[in-house]
């Protein structure tokens, strides 16, 4: 099976991120219309990363224990259209971080 190229639009955004704080990741009130891929670099510290099911928002412990780690400078691309909703939390510290949604 080979990968479609991105060829729609994208949209860039920031955030810093707290240790009891969930973050939806998106740009603006709603995912991008197009969205197929979502990019996060956090450059300060771990993050935490969560799929969540498009009816409950997680709690801060249901990411940490039931999501997976993306450690400082990694830059890691996440497919997710526009149902799935991507939620992210600090590990040990307030993280910077940077994100895309890309179609």
């Amino acid at each position: 099976m080979a990968f479609l190229p991105l060829d729609g639009p994208s949209l860039q955004g920031q955030h810093t991120l707290t240790t009891s704080t969930v973050f939806r990741v998106k740009v603006g009130s709603l995912e991008m219309e197009e969205r197929d891929v979502v990019t996060i670099q956090s450059l300060t510290g771990n993050i935490w990363v969560f799929f969540g099911d498009e009816v409950n928002v997680p709690t801060s412990s249901d990411v940490r224990d039931k999501g997976f780690m993306q450690v400082k400078n990694t830059i890691a691309s996440y497919e997710a259209g526009t149902k799935q909703q991507i939620y992210i939390l600090a590990d040990t510290i307030t993280c910077d971080i940077r994100f895309a949604e890309r179609g």
